[in-house]
Order: structure tokens, then sequence, then C-alpha cells
């Protein structure tokens, strides 16, 4: 569905969805500058949709990219945690002997 920008009164429900967008891209850890830039691009309207994607796309890849980063780090804890335990098992073996 195509929400136009363009010529609409104060208090419209374009306004709460631009509102609600800026909250959640400041809960995801959007920049200040980015923030800015895209109230801005909200305020031009439709002629700024393009612009808008493409500065939300490059945001969702920053997510992303840290996802993966902290799901490698919570890979090699885990790795740590698996071998701190089979070194303990070893040593729980060896002191039955």
């Amino acid at each position: 569905m195509k929400v136009s920008q363009e010529n609409r009164p104060e208090g419209s429900e374009g306004d709460k969805f631009g509102e609600d967008v800026i909250r959640l891209l400041r809960e995801t850890g959007m920049e200040t500058d980015q923030l800015a830039e895209l109230k801005q691009l909200l305020e031009e309207g439709d002629a700024a949709a393009s612009e808008r994607i493409k500065l939300l796309k490059k945001h969702r890849f920053s997510l992303l990219k840290g996802i993966h980063k902290k799901q490698e780090l919570l890979d090699r804890l885990d790795y740590v945690i698996y071998e701190l335990k089979r070194e303990e098992c070893k040593m729980k073996g060896s002191e039955g002997k």
C-alpha cells in the first residue's frame, strides 16, 4: 500500500507512522545524524521514497553485521565453556583412579 506523505494534515496517521519509525530506529541504535537525515527525507514526501529505503537498508545491514559479530562471539564463548567442562570431566575421572 502506498502512503502519500505530501499534502497530509497535521496529526494524520502518516505523522504517527513517521514518529513510530523514528522511535524504532532510535531503539536499534541509529546514529543521530542518520535519524536527522531520515526525518528530513520523511518531510520531503514521496519524492524521497527511494532515498529513505536506501538509508533504512544501510542501517539494516549495519544491524545484521552486528548480530553476526555477536553470534560469532557467542559461538566462541560456547566453545570455551565446552572445553572447560571437558577438562573438568577429565579431572574428575582421574581423581577416581
